[in-house]
């Protein structure tokens, strides 16, 4: 008998843990994923298609907009990779190194697999710009 109890302890368990998991799913579904990608590929598609000036300032309002409304919760609401690393680049194309930096530093520490591509760059835009960012000059949002 205590074998069927505690298989039936377990079977309550497992079916616990897919039900939780279905719910995740089923929350992450509504989103696309697990990252609000927002109007991020339809931005994204003009700019590349026109390249003006109206274009491009649409998708810095979506990359913005993106980094503004995440949810935070756990696994979930985390700036989708590529974005901090997109941002940051747009603004040292602009002229703003500075803050094109910040963005460009973040998304290394988001997400560190994009550390040999970026540092790269991040060392460039330094060598350029030898009065630049501090460590003590970046901020988390």
């Amino acid at each position: 008998m205590k074998k069927i109890k505690n298989l039936g302890a377990a079977a309550s368990a497992f079916l616990l843990v897919c039900m939780l998991a279905s719910c995740l799913s089923a929350k992450n579904a509504d989103k696309g994923g697990p990252y609000n990608w927002d109007e991020y590929s339809t931005v994204t598609y003009d700019y590349v298609r026109n390249k003006d000036d109206e274009s491009r300032k649409k998708m810095t309002e979506s990359y913005k907009k993106i980094m503004e409304n995440q949810d935070g919760e756990a696994g979930i609401g985390q700036v989708p990779p590529g974005i901090y690393a997109d941002y940051g680049y747009m603004l040292v194309d602009e002229g703003n190194e500075e803050e094109g930096l910040i963005y460009l530093k973040k998304e290394v520490e988001l997400y560190p697999m994009s550390e040999p591509f970026l540092s790269k760059i991040i060392a460039r835009i330094e060598e350029n710009n030898p009065g630049g960012t501090d460590d003590e000059d970046y901020e988390e949002e």
